[in-house]
Order: structure tokens, then C-alpha cells, then sequence
């Protein structure tokens, strides 16, 4: 999609934004300088929510499978639960920019709520999940399962020992390291710059 759209930006001399003001404020605007604006914006506008709903498939697949694993109902029960949670869950953010909904979300925050809930999921919610995982696999986990599963259908087993290695110190490490940065209460680019 970016090799379609950046060229017609550049072309048409708009700010290339990312994310939602990209797609729903720069892109309707270069479809109505476009011949044939309405079939195009609509073509695009029904790919793009198929394209959304395929990539959202995946996620309430693990949900529901755990769902159906643990209170014993249906598939098309516990995809109907976890896809009406998650449509109910995503109202908010389809509003965001709404100031009927939020009157005083940007002013107290800075930023529209999408925004915010965008910022504490890759700030806090996927890191910590992703060093949570890593502490757990690393530290907690009984080794001959994690090597057992390691040496499943691979002739790499050569490299288990490192990846232990990685996963137990480097990876948690790095993470944090992350986590510190983007939350703002370190910024480590310094050491890169030589502590200028």
C-alpha cells in the first residue's frame, strides 16, 4: 500500500502523516483530485476493511481458542464472544477524535484517546508482556520441556544453548532497556552519542 500512496502524496505535495491521518484525512483528499474519486475511494475504503478484518482474524483466533479450551463452548460461540468484546472494546477508539465523546481527553492528555491507548500499548503493554514471556521461558519454565520443544521437527539443535543464553539474559535486558526509553525515564541515545 505505502508504494501506491507515498508517490500520490509526494506527487500532490502533502505531509506525509502516519497512521489514521494518512489513510483517513491525506487520502480522501487525493481521491477527490482524482478521476473517477468516488469508484477508487470506495474500492480502496472496502479493501481496506477487508483488510483490517483478515489481520483481526488471527488475534480472536488464540482468544477464542483459549475461551473454548477453558469453559468448554463452541467455536462459533467463543468467536462470537471475543469478536463482540473486541467490537465493543474498539467503539472508543472510533471515536477518538470525537470531541462530543472525549470534550477534554486531548486537553488533559495531550493527544485524542486513540492515541493514548495506542501509546500505552507499545509503551507498557507489549514490552512488559514480551519480557514477562521471556523472564517466564528463561527462569521459570522446566528446562527439559523448553528442550524438548526447541528440538521439535529442527536439525538446528546446535543452537539451543545460545538461544537459551539470549533469551535468559539478552532479551530481558534489551526490553528493559526499551521499556526505559520509551517511557521517558531514561534516554540511553546519549551513550550512543558518547555521553554528549
Amino acid at each position: 500500500a505505502a508504494l501506491m500512496i507515498f508517490p500520490v502524496v509526494f506527487t500532490f505535495g502533502l505531509e506525509p502523516e502516519a497512521g489514521p491521518g494518512l489513510i483517513f484525512k491525506t487520502l480522501p483528499y487525493l481521491f477527490a483530485k482524482l478521476p473517477g474519486s468516488l469508484v477508487l475511494s470506495t474500492m480502496f475504503f472496502t479493501l481496506f476493511v477487508f483488510t483490517a478484518l483478515t489481520s483481526a482474524i488471527p488475534l480472536i483466533e488464540v482468544v477464542a481458542t483459549n475461551l473454548m479450551e477453558l469453559k468448554k463452548i463452541s467455536r462459533r460461540k467463543a468467536a462470537l464472544l471475543v469478536g463482540g468484546a473486541t467490537f465493543i472494546f474498539g467503539i472508543p477508539s472510533a471515536f477518538a477524535n470525537s470531541s462530543a465523546v472525549f470534550p477534554d481527553w486531548t486537553a488533559i492528555y495531550g493527544m485524542n484517546f486513540l492515541k493514548t491507548i495506542d501509546n500505552l500499548v507499545s509503551i507498557w503493554v507489549i514490552p512488559v508482556g514480551g519480557l514477562l514471556s521471556a523472564l517466564f521461558v528463561g527462569w521459570v519454565m522446566d528446562k527439559k520441556v523448553i528442550h524438548d520443544e526447541f528440538m521439535v521437527g529442527t536439525r538446528l539443535g546446535v543452537f539451543y544453548r545460545p538461544w537459551r543464553f539470549f533469551v535468559r539474559w539478552i532479551v530481558p535486558l534489551t526490553i528493559f532497556i526499551i521499556i526505559i526509553q520509551k517511557s521517558g525515564l531514561y534516554d540511553f541515545d546519549h551513550l550512543l552519542r558518547g555521553g554528549r
